[in-house]
Formats: C-alpha cells, structure tokens, sequence
C-alpha cells in the first residue's frame, strides 16, 4: 500500500513529503542525533533536493557507517552525498572520494577504489593539504597491497617522502612502520 501511495505522488509532492520528515526529524532530534537518523535525514533530504543538507548528512552517515564497519551502506551514503555536491558544483569532494574510496577498497573493488583514491589525490593536491595528501597516499598502499605487493611499496615510500617533509614524528612514525611491514614480507 505504501508503495502504491508513493508511487502515485507527483514528484513536486515526493520532494515536499521528504522535505518535511527530513526537517521534522531534525528539529525533534536537533543536536542529539542517533546514528539512523542522521542516515535518515541524508535520505530524506537527497530525495527532497536539499543539496546542502543532504551532503552534510550523507557525509555524516557515511563516516559512521565506515566507522561501524559497514562499506556498502558507507558507499551508498557517500555516493549521495557526491552527487548533492556535484548538484551544488562545489568542487572540494577529496574527502568524501577518500573516505568512498576506502569503503570500496573494503569490500575488495579495487577498480572503483583505486579511481575514487585518484580524484581524492588529485583534489587534494589541487588544496595543498600535505596531511590528506598523505593519508591517500598511504590508502593507496593499502589498495595496493592484496594485488601487486611492489605497487604497494612504491605508494608508501611516496607516503614516507611526504611525511619526512611534513616534520610531524607521528606521521614520519607511521610511514616508517609501514615501509618496514612491506620491507619485512
């Protein structure tokens, strides 16, 4: 029956109806939002059009459900989050490519892995953030690997020659572990 109703409205009405319970769950709920519902506001407000809600909220979403080890869900929450920017041209989606990229590389897709770490890498270096840039770097190993283990050295010396150049021990320590992992196997 719900179907059927749904399917019946107009997409001006769809847009409405989701519009409100995206608003409404938000005022009830304001800053103490469960999990669901931040996943249920990124839903209702992607279907509603809201662009910039439903990309801070799909961002939102998508990071504890990486969080929670879910990937698919991430991917999905992600991909509309990606889309609202798109709609909204703006041009900063390193992160969200990042973090989609790591949800993909999860469930063992490397294709869409490896492309989402390329947009986030090369948006990152388009903002010269040396940190992001070297945590893709890093992913990319990662990616790298379950498939082609000398691939895989490669990203994480770049990772090494980024982070000896950042001075920050952690990061240095980090990538000296790595590289020490992959120099060991």
């Amino acid at each position: 029956t719900q179907q059927a109703m749904y399917g019946g409205l107009l997409a001006r009405e769809r847009r409405a109806l989701h519009r409100i319970m995206a608003e409404t769950i938000e005022q009830l709920h304001g800053s103490s939002l469960q999990d669901a519902q931040v996943a249920d506001l990124a839903y209702h407000f992607y279907k509603a059009g809201v662009w910039v809600k439903a990309l801070e909220y799909g961002q939102r979403a998508g990071e504890k459900a990486l969080a929670i080890y879910a990937p698919r869900s991430a991917v999905a929450h992600l991909t509309q989050a990606l889309d609202a920017a798109q709609r909204q041209a703006i041009v900063s989606t390193a992160q969200l490519y990042l973090m989609r990229g790591k949800a993909y590389n999860t469930l063992g897709e490397f294709e869409h892995a490896q492309s989402d770490f390329a947009y986030a890498l090369e948006g990152i270096r388009a903002t010269r953030d040396a940190v992001m840039e070297w945590q893709c770097l890093m992913d990319f190993g990662s990616l790298w690997a379950e498939r082609d283990y000398t691939q895989a050295g490669v990203w994480f010396q770049r990772a090494l020659d980024l982070a000896q150049t950042l001075h920050d021990p952690t990061l240095h320590a980090r990538s000296l572990n790595r590289v020490g992992n992959w120099l060991g196997n």
